[in-house]
């Protein structure tokens, strides 16, 4: 069982991002109530458990309303928060960036550094997608961070696709990720 509700719809730079409040649930009583926020939308069992895994969980037991209530407080302290980075954004897609940027600049984002042959061949790899996302999103601060994105979700290669989820969500490609971010925004923002 499950239940969405669309949120705005966000368009930066071009690219729409849709949000979804989710709640779900199975009328076994042993599925957890999952309760949320999402890109995912719910069509088949699979994206209902990639939406799931997205969704802070609670098992029905006897103080679960008190657990959801907790959930639901900071499920509306996260959404504030997500308003604010979209502004961010919004703001880093309307501003230019230099149409050349120094390469210690971007090591200070993906680390490394000249002397290096794998550092050199990832800042390669950066440059090009920098070549792909100012193509879609203009030489602006969020094509910036969307190319450091790129890089870490499809040029870094990771041992398997366990391992590049954990590192993207939790790990060295999420520490880049927010390291580019602030960055890119206190340089040029």
């Amino acid at each position: 069982v499950y239940y969405q509700f669309q949120l705005p719809e966000v368009t930066i730079a071009g690219s729409k991002n849709l949000r979804y409040l989710t709640g779900l649930t199975a009328h076994d009583g042993l599925t957890k109530i999952g309760f949320g926020a999402t890109n995912v939308v719910v069509i088949c069992q699979n994206t209902f458990f990639q939406a799931f895994k997205d969704c802070e969980a609670v098992k029905h037991t006897p103080n679960h309303r008190e657990r959801l209530a907790g959930i639901i407080s900071s499920l509306r302290e996260s959404m504030s928060a997500e308003e604010q980075v979209i502004e961010r954004m919004i703001k880093m897609s309307t501003t230019n960036v230099p149409e050349k940027i120094d390469d210690d600049f971007l090591f200070e984002i993906i680390g490394g550094h000249l002397e290096s042959t794998r550092s050199t061949n990832r800042l390669n790899d950066l440059k090009a997608a920098m070549s792909t996302e100012y193509n879609a999103h203009g030489e602006t601060a969020y094509g910036l961070f969307n190319a450091v994105t790129r890089f870490t979700n499809h040029m870094t290669t990771y041992k398997d696709i366990d391992s590049k989820r954990k590192a993207l969500m939790f790990g060295s490609g999420a520490r880049i990720n927010q390291r580019a971010f602030d960055l890119i925004e206190g340089k040029f923002v």
